[in-house]
């Protein structure tokens, strides 16, 4: 024990060794990392360097002190030398880069410092005057203006100056020293004024622009133009004038000489005398009077649905017969109508890119989006011919609609947008082989390789996330193989930490490397003494991996989903907004993770309903029979949805007062997707939830939405703090609580019934995403109907009871029996009579089960009940569950609508009225008593089994599976066939 603790004393940490070499610590932690240093020990979880390192580091990183300083200067002292003996220079940068380039031989460094040999002043001033001083007519700064000064003294801007130095006409120059400052000799002084046409007898006060002339005469009611003015000069008609800076002046005195040639030409209104204001408000509407034919560009642009500033860019080229009328304080544009009809049946403004568009007509960038194409390949396809009928309008090309479609179905070109397995290990070998490892990491890359196919073959990523774990296994071999330069295995704990402690290494790639070397040491055979484990938490300390909504906020979620009223019409104006409500509903009834329920819910077939376009919900909505139908569609069609993270099906549900929300946002949200019309099936365009898809070719999905999508919690703020796997968390947490407060304490019941809604492999997974809470209240009981996953019967309900234990002593068997007699009601097409044995069998089979549960154990009940809940109890009817499971009682039955151990599930109703019309026909059809007689049990149980879903869902529920008015005219039909 005392030789290992003699042994630490040898060693020192990082900045000990560092302030004994008078260097940075970062610089220290590379000499290690390139091997200058070399024996280093972790000791504490932290770097030690041997003392001995010190004078080692020293001679081979070059640190040993200069023999004879004498001999040597810095860098500033080489400069200021240099400054004395007038030299002009920047700085020691100029010096450094001379070392640099080779130019110094004579220099050493020393503690990151740099010394030059006195010799070498003589080697810099020759280089200097070699290269610099011809060019300096003198060296004396007082002989220059500054760009500032020169700016003053011409009465221009600087910005002016730098013109005429890029066009040659201003002769500047610059000093090493001057840090880019530029200098203008002033001796060249009057050769500037020549070159740029500057005249000294120019003074601003007392002379006039074109424009300032121009707008003297308007004063006059002499309206002219800038091609008028010069037209008299250079007919000479007005010679007195002056060129300054390339522009025309005229003296004040000159202006009463244009009035009078403007007066005598007669062309223009000169007014001498002073107008009455009587005749000034003449004038003024004579002015302002409206032409018939044509409208202010104002009104134009209201017409176009276009900004007025836009339009103006135009009228030279698209409204010819546009003209220029004189105005108040100048002129204004009027716009022909005939012009403006002419355009609009051609063209539009798109407010999207706010430019130009032909009707009828995709620009290139609206086809290229579509396509996934890029603009090289469509310009090339135009130039083979592929894709005709290319229009170029102001260097932008624009394509029928028409030829677009045409080119792109016989193309038959679908985008790829699934990046697979086999992508991403085509990927990955290419890189390898673009990247061979070197010869001390060939097995290490071999291993690595095995170690990344393995991992990539057993994901069930979607093409996005796959892509990106693609790409972190090609970087971290990148890491590995600029890093190490031995067989990882071998490496020691200490290069192994250093390589951790990298701040450009990801918390995601150290976690990948700390798996592949445990992968690797298994392989070898090592057993390292040190383990590595690498977890790392979120940056953003508000990040909570338990956060969930609170109560009050998770029930004004609930609420705000189901105000269909203030939904319907931005929903129908909106695709965002409609995908964002549906989205938001699905989330609160199911505990789906968000990149599934995008990928997976299917489209809607509207058949069965009134609405085919987005119109009718102006007027109109779904009635809950139309609803419940739609959401039959989607069970039908999610029973084989598979969660792709576990690779686990799915359980769908609805609860029952989000049936009509859930149903309008869809049926809303394919009608935006019908009217999308492209021939490419990208997710965006080819799925219901398509908004939540961004990308071409690597497609992803924003589980939380976009900001567009947030528009759907306009009115109510509080809610647009919204994400995907805090309402899922939300969800879990209070589906959980809410089965507790059903069953009591029973918290292995809920946390089971919960993980099947997720669809997790374990039970301990669920309780990651469950905030616990003390049973004080802190988390209150939600009341929206969690639980009602849409089981029903008699059966059912007295299972509820006595797992609630509400069964009292004084209850009877015939009060559970209110339904079987009630049903008399709704069989009055058939006679009574034939239902008497019928009804005594039923009754005394009911009796017998209720009989069997009333004295089961509350322990046996509950483990009965879990295993109901989570569909551990399945019968023949997938919608179903068989209370005697695994030991049927009726295993010659087909079915189990006769069976009293069968607890059916509201979309058990799909099935059991399709067997009800395969037991009518076969009732009507049959020649043979002993098969009427075995189908009319079996319908008239089918018949109890409907009557016992209208008691439990309501009629119109049951309606949208069999209308009330079909299911009388089956009983009718056969009644008479009936043999009971």
């Amino acid at each position: 024990m005392s030789t290992e603790n003699n042994s630490e004393l040898q060693y020192i940490t990082v900045p000990e060794f560092s302030k004994s070499l008078g260097i940075h610590e970062a610089t220290a932690y590379r000499y290690i990392k390139r091997g200058l240093i070399s024996n280093i020990k972790n000791i504490k979880g932290h770097i030690h360097i041997h003392i001995d390192e010190i004078e080692k580091t020293k001679e081979k990183a070059n640190l040993n002190p200069v023999d004879d300083r004498n001999c040597y200067l810095t860098t500033y002292e080489v400069f200021e030398v240099l400054k004395k003996d007038g030299l002009c220079i920047r700085g020691i940068s100029w010096i450094q880069k001379k070392v640099s380039s080779g130019l110094i031989k004579k220099y050493m460094k020393f503690k990151n410092k740099l010394y030059i040999h006195k010799e070498e002043i003589k080697t810099l001033k020759h280089y200097y005057f070699e290269h610099y001083n011809a060019n300096i007519p003198s060296r004396k700064i007082e002989d220059y203006y500054t760009i500032n000064e020169l700016s003053l003294e011409l009465g221009i801007s600087k910005k002016q100056i730098h013109n005429y130095i890029y066009e040659n006409k201003i002769n500047a120059f610059k000093f090493l020293h001057a840090k880019g400052s530029i200098f203008f000799l002033k001796s060249h002084l009057s050769l500037i004024k020549e070159k740029i046409g500057y005249i000294d007898k120019y003074n601003p006060k007392e002379y006039l622009s074109i424009q300032e002339l121009i707008s003297q005469l308007e004063k006059h009611k002499i309206h002219v133009n800038d091609s008028s003015i010069r037209y008299l000069i250079y007919t000479k008609r007005i010679p007195n004038y002056v060129m300054h800076l390339n522009k025309y002046y005229f003296h004040k005195n000159e202006l009463s000489q244009f009035l009078n040639y403007f007066a005598k030409k007669g062309d223009y209104e000169h007014n001498t005398h002073t107008e009455t204001p009587e005749q000034e408000q003449k004038q003024k509407q004579k002015q302002n009077k409206p032409t018939t034919n044509f409208l202010t560009v104002k009104q134009a642009s209201e017409k176009l649905q276009a900004p007025p500033i836009w339009l103006r860019g135009l009228l030279k080229d698209y409204f010819p017969n546009s003209k220029k009328v004189p105005a108040a304080g100048g002129y204004h544009w009027l716009v022909s109508k005939t012009d403006i009809d002419n355009f609009q049946k051609e063209y539009y403004y798109n407010h999207k890119t706010r430019m130009l568009h032909l009707i009828d007509h995709y620009d290139l960038n609206t086809l290229r989006s579509i396509s996934g194409f890029t603009f090289d390949k469509l310009r090339l396809d135009i130039k083979k011919g592929l894709l005709t009928g290319a229009i170029k309008i102001n260097n932008r090309l624009f394509i029928p609609i028409q030829n677009a479609n045409r080119y792109l179905e016989s193309l038959q070109y679908v985008l790829d947008t699934v990046y697979d397995t086999h992508k991403a290990l085509e990927d990955l070998l290419k890189h390898y082989n673009n990247h061979p490892p070197p010869t001390d990491l060939i097995k290490t890359s071999s291993i690595y390789k095995k170690w990344v196919d393995i991992k990539i073959n057993s994901s069930n990523a979607r093409p996005s996330s796959l892509r990106g774990y693609t790409l972190k296994f090609i970087n971290l071999y990148d890491k590995m193989l600029s890093y190490f330069h031995e067989e990882i295995w071998t490496t020691s704990n200490a290069k192994i930490e250093l390589f951790l402690s990298n701040k450009t290494l990801s918390n995601e790639l150290k976690k990948i490397f700390v798996q592949f070397l445990s992968y690797c040491e298994n392989q070898n055979g090592i057993n390292r003494e040190k383990k590595y484990l690498y977890y790392y938490t979120k940056k953003d300390p508000a990040y909570s991996e338990k956060n969930i909504y609170s109560f009050e906020v998770y029930h004004q979620y609930y609420t705000h989903v189901q105000n269909i009223e203030m939904h319907i019409t931005n929903a129908t104006t909106c695709r965002y907004y409609a995908n964002m409500w549906a989205y938001t509903i699905i989330l609160l009834t199911n505990n789906w993770r968000g990149t599934d329920i995008v990928h997976e819910f299917p489209s809607i077939e509207l058949d069965s309903i009134r609405a085919d376009k987005l119109s009718w919900f102006k007027t109109n909505k779904l009635t809950m029979e139309e609803s419940q139908s739609i959401i039959n569609q989607l069970y039908i069609k999610l029973r084989n949805a598979v969660a792709n993270k576990v690779s686990v099906l799915y359980n769908f549900y609805v609860s029952p007062n989000l049936i009509e929300s859930l149903a309008h946002s869809l049926v809303i949200s394919e009608l935006h997707k019908r009217n999308i019309q492209n021939y490419i099936a990208l997710p965006e365009n080819s799925l219901i939830l398509g908004t939540f898809f961004f990308g071409k070719k690597i497609v992803s999905t924003r589980v939380s939405g976009m900001d567009q999508h947030l528009n759907f919690f306009n009115p109510s703020p509080q809610l647009k703090d919204f994400d995907c796997l805090t309402m899922n968390r939300s969800t879990m947490t209070y589906l959980f609580y809410s089965i507790l407060e059903e069953d009591g304490e029973d918290a292995d019941l809920a946390l089971e019934i919960t993980k099947n809604t997720r669809s997790h492999k374990n039970s301990d997974t669920t309780a990651i995403y469950i905030q616990a809470k003390n049973k004080d209240g802190s988390i209150n009981r939600v009341s929206v109907n969690l639980l009602n996953r849409g089981m029903f019967g008699w059966l059912y309900n007295y299972i509820l009871l006595r797992l609630k234990e509400d069964i009292q002593n004084g209850q009877t068997i015939e009060e559970r029996t209110d339904t079987i007699k009630e049903l008399r009601n709704s069989i009055s097409p058939m006679e009574l009579e034939k239902w008497a044995i019928f009804l005594q069998t039923i009754h005394t089979n009911k009796n017998r089960v209720l009989d069997e549960i009333k004295y089961l154990p509350m322990e046996e009940l509950k483990t009965l009940a879990l295993k109901l809940f989570t569909n551990q109890m399945p019968s023949k009817e997938k919608t179903g569950q068989c209370l005697v499971y695994p030991n049927c009682k009726r295993k010659n039955l087909k079915t189990c609508y006769s069976c009293e151990y069968f607890i059916p599930e509201k979309m058990v109703l799909i099935e059991a009225i399709s067997e009800l019309k395969r037991l009518t026909s076969s009732l009507e059809s049959t020649k043979y008593d002993a098969i009427r007689k075995r189908d009319s049990f079996f319908l008239l149980n089918i018949i109890l089994l409907i009557d016992e879903a209208i008691k439990g869902f309501g009629i119109d529920v049951v309606n949208s599976f069999l209308p009330l008015k079909e299911k009388t005219q089956i009983l009718e039909k056969v009644k008479q066939h009936l043999l009971l």
